[in-house]
């Protein structure tokens, strides 16, 4: 490309394969190593021209990062990895001291790593004697695969009671536990409990960006301000004002670049209400 003219702020060129008029936006210097015109001047970059082969990027991009921004989230970024689990043998009696705590709706019979079977609160008959084995109550395990969706796991512990879902292994010894929030518009896991212990911390503003399969954010659904600031973690299902006939999936949750009281959650499309 070859300046010819400038006229205010707008400059006359020449040597380029467009329409006449065409805007042209941005401007780069010629670099002599990427092509084989001749060119009298080459700009700014004269004095650093041997500096194109040097890697000026951050390693956001680096390859060990790239499967983490490209791939979604599955059950296994949100299931609880260490439940809480009974004996094989456990007592009728057992049982029922452990759905005491209103926070358990579930027992997980379990020998040598191997899920036998659960019990929930409705399964043990009020005339069972404590001295009773538990495992004659048990039903066979509702299991979800640890690289499912998490769509797909909202749907399934929807159509559940318990609000609960094995995941285990192809020789049935147990690798956790995915379970609905109360409001069954989140999971329960190791960072974000059944009873709340270790939420994630909260921001005053969100920024929603809506997840694209190159993994980058392509379009903003909304902004949400919270003036007391809110928690919001991967896996949780929101509605966004002013559109509130859609939820969404949040797929990825990351703190506003210099902005300590805001935050940017990924989200997409999960049903129409």
């Amino acid at each position: 490309m070859r300046l010819i003219g400038i006229e205010g702020s707008t400059l006359q060129v020449s040597g380029l394969d467009l329409l006449d008029g065409t805007p042209v936006l941005d401007l780069k210097p010629y670099v002599p190593l990427f092509d084989g015109i001749d060119a009298e001047r080459i700009g700014w970059l004269t004095h650093r021209a041997d500096q194109v082969h040097s890697i000026r990027a951050d390693r956001r991009f680096d390859q060990q990062q790239m499967p983490t921004l490209l791939r979604r989230p599955s059950v296994r970024d949100v299931m609880d990895t260490n439940p809480k689990t009974q004996p094989h043998d456990a007592t009728v009696g057992e049982i029922r001291a452990l759905f005491e705590h209103q926070s358990v709706r579930l027992a997980l019979l379990v020998n040598e790593g191997v899920c036998i079977g659960t019990i929930n609160r409705a399964a043990i008959p009020a005339d069972a004697r404590d001295d009773d084995a538990a495992a004659v109550f048990a039903q066979t395990p509702q299991t979800i695969d640890a690289d499912a969706s998490l769509a797909d796991a909202h749907r399934q512990l929807g159509e559940t009671e318990d609000r609960r879902l094995l995941v285990l292994d192809d020789q049935g010894r147990l690798q956790g536990l995915v379970c609905h929030k109360g409001s069954r518009s989140g999971f329960c896991s190791n960072k974000s409990s059944c009873d709340h212990r270790g939420e994630a911390p909260k921001k005053t503003r969100w920024h929603f960006v809506r997840w694209s399969e190159s993994g980058a954010g392509d379009e903003q659904p909304g902004v949400l301000v919270a003036p007391e600031g809110k928690a919001i973690s991967v896996g949780d299902l929101l509605t966004l004002p002013p559109e509130t006939r859609v939820r969404w999936l949040v797929v990825g949750v990351d703190d506003a670049p210099g902005d300590a009281e805001g935050g940017i959650a990924t989200v997409e499309a999960f049903e129409s209400v």
